[in-house]
């Protein structure tokens, strides 16, 4: 979304706009974590670079650039920096020297000034939060936080994305996200690289994250929202709903239960098999026709085998002891 309000407000206001990524072409290296501030300031060169035909992996993923060369570049040009998922530099959702140092330069060089602006996407709450603590502590300005908008209901999406035959079962599936709809009525959703999400599962791998208990604490997640019990790599592919919950986007959850069944062998076999009738339940409740009983049966279905798996019962409406 960041990247079509960039071209809309080249094209209406008289200043500097600048786009850049920590997604797509331009992930964050490992060896990046630590230093936020310079893999943002390599981005910014990358986007102002002259070489139209230069690659951010070729020709800038490993350039030493400075703040106060970005600085001298702005000189005193009205400006927007617009920064896509910041969360993905992961220092930022804690309190840290690399939170107070990106926070100084942005506040110095995109809002100390008139005329002075930058925007971020993130789906981690802290990283606002942190980067607010450090930007001003001499005002109680808040940093304005908006939540992108989700389809309202189906018919208008219909409308929207000319797309007739859309179910309410597809929406669900892509989490209700207008930009995943766009691209599945494109037939374009299953042709983006698999890269990053691939990267956070074998982050979670790696690191040991992935055991029969966080598993289970990642199925409930469906259920409760708790953004604690999803493994931190695995974030980046929820959507944060109302106060500080996560919402589910089945199109990506599913590709990450299908992973771990196939790579994590140390997981029980009773819960491997939970995982995999999930992620196919899903993905029949996402195909089968709107009117059919048996669409929203499964669903009905999938919900149950969450909350049996993760232990999760309501004392009225499955008053089941596991104990």
């Amino acid at each position: 979304a960041l990247k079509e309000i960039g071209q809309r407000l080249k094209s209406s206001i008289h200043a500097s706009v600048i786009y850049v990524s920590f997604n797509e072409f331009s992930l964050v290296g490992v060896w990046e974590e630590a230093d936020p501030l310079g893999a943002l300031c390599r981005r910014i060169a990358f986007a102002a670079r002259r070489d139209r035909n230069a690659t951010f992996e070729k020709d800038f993923a490993n350039a030493d650039v400075k703040p106060m060369q970005i600085i001298e570049w702005l000189g005193r040009e009205p400006r927007v920096l617009l920064i896509d998922e910041l969360s993905r530099c992961t220092t930022l959702s804690e309190k840290s020297t690399s939170s107070i140092n990106l926070a100084f330069f942005l506040k110095k060089s995109f809002l100390q000034q008139e005329n002075e602006y930058y925007a971020f996407s993130s789906h981690i709450f802290s990283t606002a939060v942190n980067l607010c603590i450090y930007s001003d502590s001499f005002s109680e300005r808040p940093i304005a936080i908006r939540k992108l908008p989700l389809i309202r209901n189906v018919l208008s999406a219909r409308k929207i994305f000319n797309w007739p035959e859309l179910n309410a079962g597809q929406a669900l599936f892509y989490g209700l996200v207008p930009a995943m709809i766009h691209l599945a009525r494109q037939q374009e959703l299953y042709k983006e690289p698999y890269l990053a999400k691939d990267t956070a599962i074998d982050e979670c791998i790696k690191d040991g994250l992935v055991t029969n208990r966080s598993v289970r604490n990642l199925l409930a997640s469906f259920v409760d929202g708790d953004r604690y019990k999803v493994m931190e790599p695995l974030q980046l592919f929820m959507d944060l709903a109302e106060n500080d919950k996560f919402r589910w986007i089945p199109f990506h959850m599913t590709e990450v239960l299908k992973k771990l069944v196939q790579e994590v062998p140390s997981l029980d076999e009773n819960l491997k098999v939970a995982m995999t009738k999930i992620e196919n339940l899903f993905r029949e409740f996402s195909t089968g026709e709107e009117s059919s009983g048996m669409v929203w049966g499964n669903l009905f279905l999938l919900v149950v085998i969450i909350r049996v798996v993760s232990k999760q019962f309501d004392e009225v409406i499955l008053p089941l002891d596991l104990s």
